[in-house]
């Protein structure tokens, strides 16, 4: 059966029941499913509500509740109801679940795994609980009881893609390649259209240095769709010719790839870029900005911007580096010397420590501000804080000089940024913003790092001011700090 006639079955079936008894709750529930199928997620989570309402104490209608609340990030009413559909209905292993889930989306690791294991219990050949808490466990860096859990799953249903998926990021924090890539081809054996596992296949080709096979499998990664009409530029002659490049992904990847504006101009285009606020002060030196919300102007061609390297046959050794393509607006400058002031030590040195914590992988690039103690114990050293943020907020209690409140937008922090000798930071938009404007740049990588900082050197083919400093141990952040802490008078009596 086709979707389309099972979802008609479904409204056929939502219209006879309710015609005849408007509170029936098998009714109730397949109006909020199909709605929820539609997309729908405020007229589920409405008529779930109101089948609450009217029966209370049917659990699945709370453990409904608490999923729809799920997907409309409605996070503490999800947990809520599925704690309520527990209580009434404490044997369903199902229930366990989907809290779990609700908690491990929420970051509270320790709590989903006890659900899951509650799941478990209830049911041993629940392959999905299975598989949830692997994917848990990963999260809590114990990775040899996510390997085992996962593998549970598999030895279950071994043609449950996402699990093959979860096991493949597990391996790669193993830096099991050669056994991630296989699972994640498993993966997607099993479900040809799997977009997250074609997405972190090609971060695991580009992390590898095959680009080639990289650049295909990343194009399946989520992008925000635009409502334009005019053709994706997949290679054609670009003279004359007026290119709309859509910045779909973070801020860090734009700075990072705004590297292709002037190559595309040299073939002859006019590049309208649409990117966030927070750069266009600095993007906008490079091309024309489009504002969100504003009409677009004519164009020819549209890309989006990660696309590019792909379209132009990038490789590790043919990346364009032609640094800086990013520079401090001077009047910002001048006021941010003015700023800081003469200065108050042998060597100005910025710092960042830490990432967005939306990011999916926050906890393995960012560092408490405490671990750096025995960098921030030099006194010949001026330290000047780069974090934005609530990260930011005790940079002064550790001596730092700090006016980040100040910074108003990505022009700001280049105009900082360019007062300074050196950047010390973490895997953030300010490493890519420093390499970008060839200012000597440190950064801290985790042992399993992002695709783009490739694997086994000290330096970055799209940055070569940078120098990289990698964890030797999974984890462990101390080594990689006192290395620095170690290099940094070395670079003080370096020529600036």
């Amino acid at each position: 059966m086709s979707e389309a006639s099972e979802q008609e079955d479904l409204e056929r079936n939502c219209r006879e029941i309710l015609g005849k008894n408007p509170g029936d709750p098998a009714g109730l529930n397949l109006v909020a499913i199909l709605a929820r199928r539609q997309g729908r997620i405020d007229d589920a989570l409405r008529i779930t509500a109101h089948a609450i309402r009217l029966h209370p104490h049917i659990a699945e209608f709370h453990a409904n509740l608490g999923e729809f609340s799920r997907h409309a990030n409605l996070m503490d009413q999800s947990i809520s109801a599925f704690e309520r559909a527990i209580q009434l209905k404490p044997e369903e292993p199902t229930f366990h679940n989907g809290l779990g889930t609700v908690l491990a989306e929420n970051r509270m690791y320790e709590k989903a795994v006890a659900r899951y294991r509650r799941a478990i219990e209830l049911k041993p050949d629940y392959a999905d609980a299975w598989n949830n808490l692997g994917g848990t466990l990963r999260e809590l860096d114990r990775l040899s009881e996510a390997e085992s859990a996962i593998g549970r799953a598999i030895q279950i249903e071994p043609n449950l893609a996402s699990a093959h998926s979860n096991l493949a990021i597990v391996l790669m924090d193993q830096q099991r390649f050669i056994e991630a890539i296989e699972s994640f081809h498993r993966a997607i054996a099993a479900r040809p259209d799997y977009r997250e596992a074609h997405h972190n296949l090609g971060m695991l080709h580009l992390l590898l240095g095959d680009f080639q096979r990289g650049w295909e499998e990343y194009q399946w990664r989520p992008i925000t769709p635009l409502q334009i009409r005019q053709p994706t530029w997949r290679g054609e002659d670009l003279r004359g010719k007026t290119i709309f490049l859509h910045a779909e992904q973070g801020i860090g990847d734009t700075i990072q790839f705004a590297r292709f504006i002037p190559i595309l101009q040299e073939k002859g285009a006019h590049v309208l870029i649409g990117c966030h606020p927070e750069l266009s002060g600095l993007v906008g030196g490079l091309a024309q900005i489009v504002h969100r919300g504003d009409r677009f102007p004519p164009f020819d061609f549209y890309c989006p911007l990660l696309n590019v390297p792909m379209v132009l046959g990038t490789n590790v050794n043919n990346i364009p580096a032609r640094i800086p393509y990013l520079k401090a607006d001077e009047e910002r400058s001048k006021l941010w010397r003015e700023r800081l002031g003469p200065r108050k030590g042998n060597l100005r040195v910025g710092l960042a420590w830490a990432g967005s914590p939306k990011h999916a992988d926050d906890a393995r690039r960012s560092i408490a501000l405490e671990k750096f103690a025995p960098v921030l114990a030099n006194p010949n050293i001026e330290f000047i804080s780069l974090q934005v943020g609530p990260a930011g907020a005790r940079a002064a209690q550790h001596g730092m000089v700090d006016f980040t409140s100040e910074l108003r937008d990505f022009s700001d922090t280049a105009a900082l940024v360019d007062q300074l000798d050196l950047v010390v930071t973490v895997d953030t938009a300010v490493a890519h913003l420093a390499g970008a404007m060839a200012k000597p740049t440190w950064v801290l990588l985790a042992k399993t790092p992002d695709w783009r900082w490739l694997l086994g050197r000290a330096d970055s083919p799209w940055y070569p001011g940078l120098r990289l400093f990698r964890q030797e141990r999974r984890g462990d952040w101390d080594a990689v700090i006192e290395a620095i802490a170690q290099k940094l008078p070395e670079f003080s009596h370096a020529p600036l």
